[in-house]
């Protein structure tokens, strides 16, 4: 059997096992419908009014946003392999068997259409790794069809006037990292909750990124903000995960201010709500909340942000670490771009 042929791709489906597999409706990209401005009906103005407004800060961006794991459907066409989700939609309560998901993949340009109509400017999305890479392996073809897709998808955004985010990864990562024990029992066990990327995978960080490299060289001249991570910390299941989004993060950071140039912003999503005391007068809260931040927030922000290694609670607790050197924190350092670092700086110190 050829490593990337068709019986390949048919394997990892094989391995993935999907429960009640149904495709959606559609197997083309629909067309969409303009729709006037003057015929959207706003909704009522709300009955209360807050008591306490405050502004949004200079340069924030007021958009939507949505993954391709969550929206996109078309689970298993033109080229897609299946991801830890996908399994996961198979064995995990709660679940819904449900792979069509809203059909975004065939529906972009209807839904785009409405984004315009009612004034939205920004759009966050992710692309799906396994589309663009259905067998992971560094070296292994990239799937010009996926590539094609998000083309379009990019280009009909600034069409209509709406600035792109791309995610790199958010939760889907594929199956074929896993491949090595693809059909058997274990690799099931792997994905007994939907919350594992992978991420400490021998070949995680090389894998990620050429994918992550191959996407930003396609798309750097449309698009200025990239994602790498949408809140790394909820599939992350180790120590070595938590280096390994921290490295491919670096590398992919450098890769394209210092490789490609790009003149756009590069950062990761933390995605967690910060750790307050419930009584700041109270000492035990205030270990709580800092402990709590440390794990949370400061255990990637110091590294990405500051160039400091993990918060000392950390290493305390979580005896396997992955040691870093002085070396990696400078080449981790400020590559996250000019956020909140002044709150990482000052908290609970």
């Amino acid at each position: 059997m050829q490593p990337y042929g068709t019986a390949a791709w048919t394997s990892l489906w094989q391995a993935a096992n999907p429960v009640n597999f149904t495709r959606g409706i559609y197997s083309t990209t629909v067309a969409p419908s303009p729709i006037p401005t003057a015929e959207l009906i706003r909704p009522d103005p709300l009955y209360f009014g807050p008591t306490d407004c405050r502004q949004f800060p200079e340069g924030f961006m007021f958009g939507v946003s949505g993954s391709a794991g969550q929206i996109e459907g078309a689970v298993a066409d033109e080229g897609k392999s299946p991801t830890g989700l996908d399994v996961a939609a198979s064995q995990v309560p709660g679940f819904v068997d449900n792979y069509a998901a809203d059909e975004n993949y065939y529906l972009y340009k209807v839904d785009i259409e409405r984004l315009a109509a009612i004034g939205v400017k920004y759009y966050s999305f992710s692309i799906s790794w396994a589309r663009i890479f259905p067998f992971v392996d560094v070296g292994s073809p990239v799937n010009a069809a996926g590539l094609a897709h998000y083309d379009d998808l990019i280009n009909f955004c600034l069409k209509k006037g709406i600035q792109p985010i791309v995610t790199l990864l958010h939760a889907d990562t594929p199956l074929a990292l896993f491949q090595g024990n693809a059909t058997d029992a274990a690799i099931r066990s792997e994905f007994n909750t939907y919350t594992n990327g992978g991420y400490y995978r021998d070949n995680f960080i090389d894998s990620f990124v050429q994918y992550g490299k191959t996407v930003m060289a396609h798309f750097a001249d449309r698009v200025p903000l990239w994602i790498t991570f949408n809140e790394p910390w909820y599939a992350t299941t180790n120590a070595k995960a938590v280096y390994g989004t921290i490295r491919a993060h670096a590398e992919l950071y450098h890769y394209y201010h210092d490789t490609l140039n790009g003149t756009g912003k590069v950062s990761y999503k933390s995605g967690g709500p910060i750790g307050l005391p419930l009584d700041p007068t109270n000492a035990t809260h205030v270990d709580a909340s800092c402990r709590y931040n440390d794990f949370y927030t400061g255990v990637y922000a110091n590294p990405i942000y500051l160039g400091q290694d993990y918060p000392e609670t950390y290493k305390h607790t979580v005896k396997d670490f992955v040691p870093l050197n002085q070396s990696e924190l400078d080449y981790f350092k400020g590559t996250a771009g000019k956020l909140a670092s002044f709150f990482i700086q000052s908290q609970c110190r």
